[in-house]
């Protein structure tokens, strides 16, 4: 049993670029939890995985994957979210074709409305694709992975290449 903080890591769901994102028991509360992990981070990627926590731990919206906590020890930083049963929607994309009209307006709806609540607090995404939106198993959909996000107006990651904004292309600030 591997435990991080008051969290036992259950099992890996899923690795991207810079982390692996565990499903987890939290100990004290009894649910299950989402860790967000990196292994060996250096004190910047600390700092910014620390701003990240803040800036969603901030965000109070149900289309936007609720932070809980945030952990570090001397080998691995950890933000401990919502546990949502689903998918990513490309995941969805990827094992079911194509979804019915009325699941895809659902689906962009609840992306949507997490994003403009992320607007209304000053925050841009940066990184809005299929693989960045979180579908439950009731078909709720919700924003996640703010790992480039910031606030309006600032420059920074651009995000997924067929996805991306303009102005990100160009290196310009981000804007709602």
């Amino acid at each position: 049993m591997t435990v991080v903080g008051s969290y036992e890591l259950i099992g890996p769901v899923g690795t991207g670029s810079t982390a692996t994102v565990w499903k987890a028991r939290d100990l004290q509360l009894e649910r299950d939890v989402a860790l967000k992990g990196l292994e060996y981070p250096t004190p910047e990627l600390r700092a910014v995985w620390r701003a990240e926590a803040r800036l969603l731990a901030a965000l109070d919206e149900p289309h936007v994957v609720k932070v809980y906590d945030y952990v570090e020890d001397a080998e691995s930083a950890y933000i401990v979210e919502e546990w949502v049963d689903g998918a990513t929607l490309s995941a969805v994309l990827a094992m079911g074709g194509k979804l019915s009209t009325a699941q895809a307006l659902g689906v962009v709806r609840g992306a949507l409305l997490g994003l403009a609540h992320a607007h209304e607090s000053g925050v841009v995404h940066r990184d809005v694709s299929p693989g960045n939106i979180l579908v439950d198993r009731s078909g709720t959909s919700r924003l996640i992975d703010f790992g480039l996000a910031g606030p309006a107006g600032s420059v920074g990651g651009s995000g997924t290449a067929a996805y991306r904004s303009p102005e990100g292309d160009c290196g310009q600030p981000m804007t709602p």
